[in-house]
């Protein structure tokens, strides 16, 4: 198990923002020529997901992290 599905709904949306503060300024390669960007959540948003939801918007920002990939 991974250490973020066992943090507290709050600890995981905060570390959802800041996952996505980080992706804003790496370049994630294009796909047939079009920037490939992840979605970007507001407060609002990120408050009406399910705790499912958010571990996965966790997971789609950090893909592109090394050190989470060999996790």
């Amino acid at each position: 198990m991974m250490e973020f599905e066992t943090w507290k709904r709050d600890t995981l949306i905060n570390e959802i923002k800041t996952a996505m503060m980080l992706t804003a300024f790496k370049s994630h390669g294009d796909f047939l020529g079009m920037p490939i960007t992840p979605k970007f959540y507001t407060d609002k948003e990120l408050s009406q997901k399910t705790d499912y939801e958010l571990r996965r918007i966790y997971v789609q920002n950090k893909r592109h992290d090394n050190d989470f990939r060999q996790k």
